[in-house]
């Protein structure tokens, strides 16, 4: 598989900040610490998202009408220690609810993908239909975020998971091309995004997992994608989701 030199105009797909994110999740004790923290000032669990600026603390509450993250508006949803102090739980959690009590927009996709991503993170890391959940809103470092990251447990592939809010839009020929952007961006460093991800898939089974091996990330194929909406899903055909090489 073909590589990109990162230059000034296509910089390095990870940075110093997201292995720093991956190395607190690798901190199983402080990871189970402060989920539950939060889980117990929040009244609902939470997801630790790794980012290049730390751990995004995202509600998985069903509740709100959108994906939130924990903290006040503005910022501050990140965390860049584990485990952190109640009293910053605390001004998280208030600064959350303010947030909750302003809150206008909208996106039905997003409650869909909290509700997957908390079943998930509460049923061993699955998320049907044999895929093992891995991150979620991934944002390269050039543009664009893909919505889910997955694994094939039988096949050890990767899957891009993009996310509409109907049938219609996610059937789209958009849709599509969107996801094999995503695709070719991850294999044009897939050395780099293997590694990470390979990591990150550990660290995972060590927090919600720990009694099953974690499935091998395939070093030699290329992401396949499916697209998702509430109440369906389709697998895209192999020859049209495989990146160039």
């Amino acid at each position: 598989m073909t590589r990109t030199a990162p230059t000034s105009a296509n910089p390095p797909p990870l940075t110093r900040g997201h292995w720093r994110s991956l190395e607190l999740l690798e901190n199983t004790e402080a990871v189970l610490q402060t989920l539950g923290l939060y889980e117990r000032l929040l009244g609902s669990p939470v997801y630790l998202r790794p980012t290049d600026k730390g751990l995004t603390v995202l509600s998985l509450d069903t509740a709100p009408l959108a994906m939130v993250g924990v903290g006040p508006s503005g910022g501050g949803c990140s965390l860049t220690t584990l485990p952190p102090s109640d009293d910053h739980v605390a001004a998280a959690v208030a600064g959350y609810h303010a947030k909750l009590a302003s809150m206008k927009r909208r996106s039905s996709e997003e409650r869909y993908v909290v509700s997957r991503i908390r079943a998930a993170l509460q049923g061993r890391l699955q998320l049907g239909d044999g895929l093992r959940f891995l991150h979620q809103e991934w944002r390269f470092t050039t543009k664009g975020k893909l919505d889910v990251l997955a694994i094939d447990e039988a096949s050890g592939r990767l899957v891009v998971i993009e996310v509409k809010e109907a049938a219609g839009k996610a059937l789209d020929g958009a849709t599509l091309e969107q996801a094999l952007a995503y695709v070719n961006l991850l294999t044009a460093s897939w050395p780099e995004y293997v590694a990470y991800f390979r990591r990150l898939a550990t660290a995972l089974g060590h927090i919600y997992d720990p009694s099953v091996p974690v499935p091998a990330l395939s070093d030699d194929t290329p992401p396949r994608c499916e697209v998702w909406w509430p109440g369906g899903h389709r697998r895209v055909p192999h020859d049209g989701c495989a990146a160039a090489s």
